[in-house]
């Protein structure tokens, strides 16, 4: 599907990506209840995963699936608000 210069420009930018969120996520944890990230960190990655999968991989999409990614997106919204 890709070739393999493309691979190793996804990988620089996916450790970049990584690094930057790691930096937040502490950043986040230091100045605010370290609860916070430490639930949003995991959904929203879930989330961010499931949708390149429906996008680059060409993975069906299912109304199970998109049920899923409702309930976990409320959730963190429920969660964080109240």
């Amino acid at each position: 599907m890709f070739s393999k210069h493309i691979g190793i420009y996804f990988g620089i930018a996916a450790g970049i990506a990584a690094s930057v969120g790691v930096l937040a996520f502490f950043l986040a944890a230091k100045y605010g209840p370290a609860l916070i990230p430490s639930i949003i960190t995991p959904v929203l990655s879930a989330t961010t995963a499931s949708l390149l999968a429906l996008f680059l991989l060409k993975e069906p999409f299912s109304l199970f699936k998109l049920i899923g990614l409702v309930l976990a997106l409320s959730g963190l919204f429920i969660f964080i608000r109240f």
